[in-house]
């Protein structure tokens, strides 16, 4: 059972008037089901690192692909320029959502 406050977050997250793809991406996101390296070596596969394959500085995990890492965040900001938005992008899933 999610916690009470999930529970909410996933309610507006699926009112949200974007195509189907955006809806799952930030499901996937919030409940930490997206494949990644970091999850690939706690079932043993051999990698040669764990590093973030966009700024190569820190271990990949969802928080910093998509809410920490200087290479995604600039991307954001683009994002957000170009569609006119001012906004705060929190480092984590359900408080950014």
């Amino acid at each position: 059972m999610l916690p009470r406050e999930k529970c909410g977050v996933f309610g507006m997250l699926w009112n949200v008037k974007v195509i189907l793809k955006a809806h799952c991406l930030s499901w996937r996101v919030m409940l930490d089901k997206l494949p990644r390296k970091d999850k690939l070596l706690v079932k043993g596969v051999q990698l040669q690192n764990n590093l973030c394959n966009l700024c190569l500085a820190r271990e990949k995990s969802v928080t910093h692909l998509f809410f920490t890492c200087r290479i995604a965040q600039s991307v954001c900001n683009m994002c957000d320029r170009w569609m006119g938005v001012t906004s705060v992008h929190h480092s984590q899933p359900t408080t950014n959502f």
